[in-house]
């Protein structure tokens, strides 16, 4: 589980997993501690100073500037740094590959079989989805708190960790339409 790598072999801030396994009905659940936490993408919604500091009294992109340095920050010299050492030979988790949401929608195939490098460990491990959405913001400090949503996770070609949290909602739903682009990656993937 994606969760359970990073918390033993990073110092990345995930939450804590409570129960995970199949339901009642034999559906497979996660259940994960809840953050106290604001996803980045909607920090400027209001701003988030102290009422006598506020910068206005209705959307505030000073306080999305801040957030989004902040994360940017953390994201470049915390996150993917730590990634990048976790190794694997074959691509996916444990027998399992889900690539990123942009490839999923694009080529909706039942299964994708893992992929054997012929190099040694050339696979590094991916979030797969580390949009704005899925980074967590304290909410007084608006440091980053936590990283959620790791489903997509898994070892991939670098390639496919785009700096997706660079991007705000419009140009994250762009990279769905670079089929180009997305071709490319399944190549990286199946071939």
């Amino acid at each position: 589980m994606a969760l359970a790598l990073i918390k033993d072999h990073t110092t990345i801030p995930v939450p804590r997993v409570i129960q995970c396994g199949p339901d009642r009905d034999g559906v497979m659940c996660l259940e994960v501690e809840y953050i106290d936490g604001i996803p980045c993408d909607v920090v400027g919604e209001r701003c988030r100073m102290p009422l006598d500091q506020a910068h206005t009294t209705g959307h505030c992109t000073e306080c999305q500037k801040i957030a989004s340095e902040n994360t940017n920050i953390f994201i470049e010299t915390k996150v993917i740094p730590q990634l990048r050492l976790l190794r694997s030979n074959k691509t996916g988790l444990n027998g399992v590959v889900i690539p990123p949401p942009r490839i999923e929608q694009f080529d909706c195939r039942d299964a994708w079989p893992p992929k054997k490098s012929s190099k040694g460990e050339e696979y590094v491990f991916c979030h797969g989805d580390l949009t704005r959405s899925n980074i967590l913001l304290d909410p007084n400090t608006l440091m980053v708190k936590s990283i959620i949503d790791w489903e997509s996770a898994g070892f991939f070609p670098e390639e496919l960790e785009l700096s997706l949290w660079r991007l705000d909602y419009d140009e994250y739903m762009r990279t769905f339409e670079d089929t180009d682009k997305i071709k490319q990656e399944i190549e990286l993937i199946t071939t």
